[in-house]
């Protein structure tokens, strides 16, 4: 067999294989499952949309949208602005710890295609499914 050839496809399967980086691997709308350790309860909706240099979504009760910035796994995420509707207690405490995680983020993984990891240093702090 050729030896150009045996490279070229030795090339093209390492590009198959390479795990989607940068917002590539994030398009599309997360669900938030995992909080603090904690899943989100069953119609509290909090989800995750990225964008070239951002994040919007759903908070929990309210709508959001913060500034993102990316190198590899590093993450920045900005402070949130929201809307200021009032929800049901249960609703209201899961958005501001929400909120409170956002700001501590510094770091992403895909733990499994569909499956981000967002971490505070080496603590796990969230966890997205994809919708």
């Amino acid at each position: 067999m050729n030896r150009v050839f045996m490279a070229a496809c030795l090339a093209l399967a390492a590009c198959v294989d390479a795990p989607e980086t940068g917002v590539e691997m994030l398009t599309g709308q997360w669900a938030v499952t995992i909080l603090d350790g904690e899943a989100i309860p069953d119609g509290v909706p909090v989800t995750m949309e990225f964008s070239e240099g951002g994040v919007a979504g759903q908070s929990g009760c309210n709508r959001y949208t913060a500034s993102l910035t990316q190198a590899n796994s590093d993450v920045t995420i900005g402070p949130a602005a929201m809307t200021r509707m009032a929800c049901p207690p249960a609703q209201m405490a899961v958005e501001a710890r929400f909120g409170a995680v956002l700001g501590r983020i510094t770091r992403l993984e895909q733990a499994v295609e569909g499956v981000l990891q967002f971490y505070a240093g080496d603590q796990l702090v969230m966890r997205a499914a994809r919708n």
